[in-house]
């Protein structure tokens, strides 16, 4: 029984990994395309990407919540520092999507919809949010490559091989 609840946890912290990740990819991948798309039409393209950004950040506060919350019931399950190594760097990267979500996006916009966006303050906010959100993928994507080690240590803490997964 209770492996199943940390197969269960395991596979709802790495299904909220995948959606954060992802989400992180399609939004860089999406901002590209809508600047690359009306190339001659700032405005347009500004106006379409403050809508993704608005609804990114909604949809990545609440997958770092339920990364979080997956994470800490796993790490409950079977105790063991490797699942905390994991925790620590969903948290880091919580930090920056609430930073981002909360601070810069407001800030940004404010300045989009005053018509101000060819300031100087502009563009160094606007490349802060890129620092942090490439900060914040970077610590999502070794999340994800930290995952699997963590599967493999058991309740009490000692790694086991992969034949006998303590997930």
């Amino acid at each position: 029984m209770m492996g199943r609840m940390r197969r269960a946890l395991y596979t709802g912290t790495l299904l909220a990994w995948g959606l954060w990740f992802g989400g992180l990819v399609t939004l860089f991948l999406a901002v590209t395309s809508i600047f690359r798309t009306f190339d001659q039409q700032r405005d347009i393209a500004g106006q379409a990407a403050a809508g993704v950004f608005r609804i990114f950040n909604c949809y990545c506060l609440g997958v770092c919540a339920a990364a979080l919350v997956l994470n800490f019931l796993w790490w409950l399950a079977g105790r063991s520092g490797r699942k905390l190594v994991v925790f620590t760097l969903f948290a880091l990267a919580t930090v920056a999507a609430v930073y981002v979500a909360a601070v810069l996006t407001p800030k940004m916009e404010s300045m989009r919809l005053e018509h101000r966006t060819h300031l100087p303050e502009f563009a160094r906010l606007h490349g802060m949010a890129m620092v942090v959100y490439l900060g914040e993928t970077i610590l999502i994507f070794l999340a994800g490559v930290t995952l699997p080690w963590a599967a493999r240590s058991g309740a009490d803490g000692r790694s086991h091989p992969p034949s006998a997964l303590q997930i």
